[in-house]
């Protein structure tokens, strides 16, 4: 979808990889590399995705940890796969645990639905096609266009790209309505990611086309198919209530002179008050301005993980264990100011945990819809 359907962030960490030479270890980032994956055969586009996959799990977002959630999307995304007339298998759908209003096709049909897309959809037929887009993507060929022999980017322009997402849209609405689902919402998904992504697709150099123009085409395709598909709300409507909106202040929160990571109980005290012109606060990392010249980088990683992340000369790093994840608080410059961060890790204390309060769907409150 990359706000509002498309593919995103699957270089990482990855593209440094040479996919042909995996074979030389054991493991990715804790995870055994799959046999089918050695030597040459390590270019196959099954095996890049893997890759892909396996590192933006483990240095980018996490999964969203909620089981029951993701078993929902899997089934739904199943039965829109299942319409497609594929049947070489091998599909996985995950929510990510990122507040993004978007959903990724992977190479190796990995699908994956950020939680918040998933908070913007009211019916299962909207998740449908916004999945639907996604299968699109993939069985197109979208996913992979991206890839010469195997692990090198190729040159695509930005028209060739708008033109890949009215393609998504038509299949995918195609997808679902043979699925069974109303063939109108992946229209309805796209009128409520509009409101939080109104500039996608503005100038020449968007890789999505412009809202009116997609508005336009989704509600031409969906007008030729039947309209009587399937509008179950009801296991979503109990879901999405769950369904954290915006930033998770579990993972990270400011409170008073203190990064809080409540998640991991811990929490680091800093020796002056933390707003938001000395920190830069994401669902992944926390960033603090020490000084003009120093800034450290506050992380949770899986521990396989940051075991990769070592001081040198130019990096400071400090490293604290909690939870079966670690805290990594890095910094260039000043190794003396950022070992004094790390060293002031303490347990998180209880008036913290009071203050941190996330937010979460609200389904009493109207959802916005663009209408133009």
């Amino acid at each position: 979808m990359e706000v509002a359907v498309g593919r995103r962030r699957v270089l990482a960490l990855a593209l440094v990889l040479n996919a042909g030479c995996v074979h030389r270890a054991p493991a990715l980032f804790g995870e055994r590399i799959p046999r089918a994956c050695a030597g040459r055969a390590g270019k196959s586009e099954r095996c890049i995705g893997w890759i892909r996959d396996r590192t933006m799990l483990a240095t980018a977002v996490r999964a969203y940890p909620d089981a029951e959630l993701a078993a929902y999307v899997s089934a739904v995304g199943a039965r829109v796969v299942s319409a497609t007339g594929d049947r070489t298998g091998g599909w996985t759908f995950r929510v990510l645990d990122d507040p993004s209003p978007q959903a990724n096709a992977n190479p190796g049909r990995v699908i994956y639905v950020d939680r918040g897309a998933i908070a913007l959809v009211r019916d299962e037929a909207e998740l449908a096609g916004l999945l639907g887009h996604e299968i699109a993507h993939e069985l197109a060929g979208h996913a992979h266009m991206g890839l010469v022999d195997g692990d090198v980017p190729a040159t695509r322009t930005a028209e060739d790209e708008r033109d890949d997402e009215i393609q998504a849209d038509e299949l995918g609405i195609q997808f679902a309505a043979r699925a069974g689902y109303d063939p109108r919402g992946l229209e309805r998904a796209l009128r409520a990611l509009a409101t939080v992504a109104p500039e996608s697709g503005e100038g020449e150099d968007a890789h999505h086309p412009a809202w009116p123009i997609r508005f336009a085409h989704v509600e031409a395709v969906a007008a030729r198919l039947p309209a009587t598909g399937a509008h179950d709300d009801r296991v979503l409507r109990r879901l999405l209530p769950r369904v954290v909106v915006g930033l998770d202040p579990r993972h990270q929160a400011i409170v008073g002179r203190a990064v809080v990571f409540a998640e991991l109980g811990l929490a680091v005290d800093f020796p002056f008050a933390l707003d938001s012109d000395v920190t830069r606060l994401a669902e992944q990392a926390v960033q603090v301005e020490l000084s003009s010249q120093v800034a450290v980088d506050l992380r949770v990683l899986p521990d396989a993980v940051a075991r990769y992340i070592t001081e040198d000369n130019e990096l400071a790093v400090t490293r604290h264990r909690a939870r079966g994840q670690t805290l990594v608080i890095s910094g260039v410059g000043d190794h003396a100011r950022v070992h004094m961060i790390g060293a002031a890790v303490r347990a998180v204390r209880p008036d913290e945990l009071a203050q941190i309060h996330p937010r979460f769907v609200d389904l009493t409150v109207p959802r916005a819809l663009a209408t133009e």
